[in-house]
Formats: C-alpha cells, structure tokens, sequence
C-alpha cells in the first residue's frame, strides 16, 4: 500500500513538474527578460507587444506564448488603452500570417474594450480588420455588417479618411463577391472622400482596387482611365512602393485587352521595380504572362525562358517552404531536448528523496507490526468464544427465517401468476387492437390511393376530350368555311360560263385557280378522313415491315409536279436498305404531308433533302428544306408533350392556303406507331422535321 502512494506521489509530481516548465518557456526567453527590465509601463507593453508580433509573423514556436504573456502583462495595468492596442497588434500578426481564426477572437476582445472609451479611430480599425477577417473567412454576411457599422460610426464622428477606407473595405467585400458593380460604386464612393481630404496614398489604392474591379467586370476603357489616374499620382509623389502594383495592374488589363505589345512593356517595367523585392509569388505571375505573350506571339524560345524562370521560383517557394519547416522543427527540438534535461534531473533528485523517505516508513511499519501481533493474538482468542455463542443463535435465527422466506415465495409465486395472466390479457387485447388498426389504415390508405388515381384518370381523360373537342370545332369551322369555298366558286364558275361568252385565256386562268381549290379541298378532305378514322376507339394500325425508300418514291411521284411549279428540287437520300416497322398508310400519309409543307413554305428554287438515319432498333426520317422556317412559339407548340391543334395556319410563300392539320395528324400517326415526331428550325433559316419509326416489332 505504501509502495503504491508513493509512486502515485511521484508520477503526479513528475507531470506537474513538466506542466510547470512548459508554462514558464516564454518567461524564460532572454528577449522577454530584458523587456521586463524597462521600467516605463507604456513602452514595455509597447515593446513586448512589437516581439510578439515579430515572433508570430515569423511562424517562431514562442509566438503564441509570447502573445499571452503580452495580453497577460497589458492586463495588469488599469490601461484599457494599452490592453486594446495590444489585442490589435497580436491580432494584426495573426492576420499577417493568415492565422484568421485566431486574430479573430483578439479583435472581439479590443472591440469590447474600445466600445467602453472615446478611441472611434481605435475602434473603426477594430471594425475594419474584423471585417477582412471575415471576407477571408467568406462569411459575408458578417463582414458586410461590421463595415456597414464602421461607415456609420465614421459618419457619426465626421472622420473622413476613415469613412473612405470603410467605403473600401465595402468594395472588396462586394467584389470578394463577384459583384462588380456594387464594387465600382463603393470605390467611387472611398475616391470621392480621399480626394475632399486630398490623401493621395489613400487615393492611389483607392484608383487601382476601382481599376481591378472594373477590369472584372470588362470594362476595360474604365479600368485603364483608372489605372492611368493611378500611375500619375504615383509618378507626381515618386511613391516606389506603388510602383510595381501599378505596372502590374496595366500589365494585366492590357494582356486580357490582348494588347500584347502594351503588356510587354508593362510586365517588363513591373519587373524592373520589384528589383531587390522578394515577393516571389508576384514575379512567377509576371513570368507566366510573360511565357503566354511570347508564346501568342510566336517567339517559343522566349516563351521558353520565362517558363524555366517560373519553375525556378516554383522550386525556390518549395525550398523557402521547406527550410521554414526544417527551422521550425529544429527549434522545437531543441527546446524539447531542453525540457527533458531539466526535467530529468528533477524526476532523479525526487526519486532519492522518496527512497529516504519509503526506507523510513519501513522501519517504523516493522516495529508498529511487532507491537501489534499480541494484541492481535488476545484479541482473537475472544473472538472465537463470542463466535461460538453467535452460532448457536444464527441456526435458530436463519430456521425461522428460512420459513418466513418459504411462505413469503409462494405468496410471491401466487401473485406474479396472476400478474402475468392480466399481463397475456391486455397484450391479447392491444394486439387485437393494434392489427383492427393496421387493417383499417391499410382499407383507407388503398382507398385513398384508388381515389387519386380515379381523379388522376379523370383529370387526363377531361384534357383528352377538351383537346378532341377543340379539335372537333376547328374541324367544324374548317368543314363550314374550307369545304364551302370550293363549292362556291364552282357555282360562280358555271354562273359565268352559263350567263357570259369567257375567251379561252380567261376560262384556263380560272380552270387554274378551280384546280388549286379542288387540291387543297382533296388535301383537306383526306386528313379529315384519317384523322376521323384514328380518333374511332378500338382503331389500330396495321404494323409490318416496309420500305422507307419505296413509300418515299411514290409520295416524290406524287408531289413533283407541285414542286416543278415552284422550281424545287426534291432530293431522296434514302437508301434502299431502310426499313420501318409501321402502317404503310400512314407513313405515307405523314411522308406527304411533310414533303407538302416542306414544298408550301420553301421559295422558288430552294432546295428539299429526304434522308434516314438508322441506328439501334430506330430508323429516322429526316425532311430538311431550306425555306422560311418556323417562329419559336409555334416550334415549342409542335415539340411539346400534348399534341395541340395549332389554331392559325401561316400562308406559303406563294401565298399557298392550310388548315394546320397536316402536323398534328402526323405526330398523332407517329405515336400511333410507337414512334414520335420532332421539330427543329431557326426563323428565316429552314427546317427540319424528323419522324422515328420502330426497325421491328
């Protein structure tokens, strides 16, 4: 037992031990030493908040407990200005180093502080770098909040270089967003405030993020007005620290405008102010464009060059990266091998100090025992009579109780019996009820789904017959005027033979025109006859295996004369192998109303292709003229599910009449024939009808 609380005591202290020397690193660090010694409040704030920073922006193991000792020391002052101003600088380190979800919490914090005292500028950049943590983050919604507050609070305090940068901040967001637009109107905004206070840093910013923004959205003479303005500022204050962003700007809207000579310079004039700059990253873009250019303009061995140049960079950021890595974890080393010394002799001196102390307690614990022996020795001769006499009373006892116990089973026994019994009832009794409910769930669920399907057959078969009975109207209004113009000119007709001498002209220009009614009348009659027939219940088509090319040849035969009058050529591409499974009547009841309407709506010496297409178990009839072609609203009519009847029938190009029955009653064939019918045209530009028919049953 002793050995055990022992070693529990050791392994506690080991790890307190350790706990201890972990906390204590930073403290010990000579830097932070030598900061402490500074005896002016302020300024050793000041400075340790400047090591931190520099220790987090360098990715060094002691940045973050550099910046809790910081916030811990700005803590102990009753200063909320020295403890707001040092939750934003370590805040703006973690920022530099795009650590964003630990900069934020630091800068909730300074927003807390600085919401209590009268810093509005303290506050507002609390507000802005909160903002551009969240643009990072893409929490948008929350950026666009906090910057909103930040404008107002500005406006409030009538700071106007501080609104401006708050109008920026909004056009970032925005076009962080791709909405470019809205970016424009904030950066114009930001410009309009800069140059009230004549801040031209902030204008120079202002002009080349309004530039980037307008390049996005291709406004590129807007952009270039922008970056111009940029340039002259910068050149009139000699800022060289903007120089390169404003070539870079130019170099890249002037390559997007594919003005690669412009781009050239530009690139070449970004690279010569980013001599002595380290920023790698913006060189490998310069040298990728620069690659592109060469290579747009054929100079491959240039392009060459400067995609060797790129790759060098890629290997130097891959070295960069590595070293940063290899220091990081040889720092790291090297303060664990530190720890594990120290601590190490710690364990060793605690150890010996137990020992002393284990080989002690031994000793006294030899000498307790032997003390005790023969007092246990008496002790345990008066036990065993007083056992004697208990046992006697024990027997007696667990007699009696053996027989309370028996009693009180059989009781037990009785009483579960008839709790299981009135437990077999109610389960009978739910169960029974639980399988009434099933069933009559079930009856009314079928029910209801019968009942939707009945009303679903309904609805479908009410569409049916309001579209039957359109139908049927139009049929009746074309039957009373279609029908009723022939008969009336050939009574007009014998009228004039019978009550005026025609010269012979006359009578053949009007035989001409009686033809041409009589035509369209027989046109006419035999798809009202067809569609009759299809709409009568019960009707099939008779379905066998027939030639394509066949059924085109007589239906060509048939129209030539038609087409000669307009001087069309008909083409059959059709070749004699093309087979469908279809009603031969009506394939060629389709073929001739489509080869009809091809011919009515194709001007004089056009041109009409019939060809087929066979693939799969489909072959497809393709009519494809190079007439007038359809409007959209009357092509998404034919192409639709529900075989409309098209109310208005558009003349031909030599004025040639329709009833618009043609297309339906083929696409009603069609899918007849397990087959279906499609439209595709441009106004003005053709069309091409296509009808797919089964290659077997």
């Amino acid at each position: 037992m002793l050995k055990l609380s022992v070693s529990a005591v050791l392994v506690f202290l080991l790890l307190t031990t350790t706990q201890l020397f972990a906390q204590k690193t930073a403290e010990t660090d000579s830097t932070y030493l030598a900061l402490q010694k500074i005896k002016v409040d302020s300024i050793r704030i000041k400075k340790t908040n400047e090591y931190a920073y520099s220790l987090i922006i360098a990715k060094k193991p002691l940045g973050s407990d550099m910046a809790n000792l910081a916030i811990k020391n700005a803590q102990q002052f009753n200063s909320p200005h020295l403890l707001g101003i040092t939750y934003l600088t370590v805040g703006y380190a973690y920022i530099f180093s795009g650590e964003y979800t630990k900069a934020y919490p630091l800068y909730m914090q300074a927003l807390a502080v600085y919401q209590k005292t009268n810093e509005p500028k303290n506050l507002l950049r609390a507000y802005q770098d909160l903002t551009w943590i969240q643009i990072q983050l893409k929490a948008y919604d929350n950026a666009e909040q906090l910057i909103q507050t930040a404008i107002q609070i500005a406006k409030k305090e009538n700071l106007i270089p501080e609104q401006a940068v708050g109008y920026n901040f909004l056009g970032i967001l925005n076009d962080s967003q791709n909405r470019y637009d809205r970016a424009i109107e904030s950066y114009k905004l930001a410009l309009s405030l800069n140059e009230k206070k004549g801040i031209e840093s902030n204008q120079i910013s202002t002009l080349m993020n309004l530039g980037v923004s307008q390049r996005r959205a291709k406004k590129f003479k807007d952009a270039l007005a922008s970056f111009e303005k940029s340039k002259i500022l910068v050149d009139k204050g000699n800022i060289a620290y903007y120089k390169q962003s404003v070539y870079q700007n130019l170099a890249e809207l002037t390559f997007e405008m594919k003005d690669y000579e412009k781009a050239e310079k530009y690139i070449l004039l970004a690279l010569t102010h980013s001599k002595g700059n380290n920023e790698l990253v913006l060189k490998r873009g310069l040298f990728t464009n620069l690659s592109t250019l060469y290579k747009n303009k054929g100079d491959y061995q240039k392009a060459l060059a400067y995609t060797d140049s790129v790759s060098k960079i890629d290997q130097d950021l891959y070295e960069k990266e590595k070293v940063a890595e290899i220091l990081n974890l040889q720092a790291k080393y090297d303060t664990k091998l530190k720890d594990e010394k120290i601590v190490n002799q710690n364990v060793l001196n605690l150890q010996q100090q137990q020992q002393l102390l284990l080989n002690r307690n031994l000793l006294q614990l030899t000498l307790e025992q032997k003390q005790n022996s023969e007092l246990l020795f008496t002790k345990r001769q008066a036990e065993l009579e007083n056992q004697k006499k208990l046992q006697a009373a024990t027997m007696q006892k667990d007699r009696l109780q053996a027989k309370i116990a028996k009693q009180a089973s059989e009781q037990q026994i009785f009483a579960q019996k008839k709790e299981i019994e009135t437990k077999n009832r109610f389960q009978l009794f739910f169960g029974v009820l639980a399988l009434m409910a099933i069933v009559i769930a079930v009856i009314i669920f079928y029910n209801q789904r019968k009942t939707r399907k009945l009303n679903e057959l309904i609805t479908l078969q009410k569409k049916d017959l309001e579209q039957v009975n359109a139908v049927k109207d139009r049929i009746f209004s074309i039957i009373g005027h279609d029908l009723r113009a022939p008969v009336n000119t050939l009574i007009s007709f014998n009228h004039l033979l019978e009550d005026h001498e025609l010269s012979s002209d006359k009578i053949k220009a009007y035989a001409e025109k009686i033809s041409k009614t009589l035509n369209h009348t027989s046109v006419l009659m035999e798809n009202l006859l067809n569609w009759s027939r299809s709409q009568l219940q019960g009707y099939q088509p008779y379905m066998k295996l027939n030639s394509l090319k066949d059924i085109a040849d007589g239906v060509v035969n048939a129209l030539t004369i038609q087409a000669l009058k307009k001087n069309i050529k008909i083409i059959n591409d059709i070749d004699a192998d093309a087979k469908v499974f279809s009603d031969v009547d009506m394939t060629e009841l389709i073929m001739r109303n489509l080869v009809a309407n091809a011919i009515k709506f194709t001007a004089v010496n056009g041109v009409i292709n019939l060809s087929a297409l066979q693939q799969n178990n489909i072959t497809t009839f393709k009519v494809t003229d190079s007439g007038i072609g359809m409007p959209t609203e009357l092509l998404t009519q034919l192409n639709g599910a529900v075989n409309t009847y098209h109310q208005t029938s558009r003349p031909g190009t030599n004025k040639e009449t329709g009833t618009g029955l043609g297309l339906m009653l083929c696409k009603t064939f069609a899918n007849l024939m397990g087959g279906g019918l499609k439209v595709s045209s441009e106004n003005g530009k053709g069309t091409v009808v296509e009808v797919s028919f089964k290659r077997a049953a």
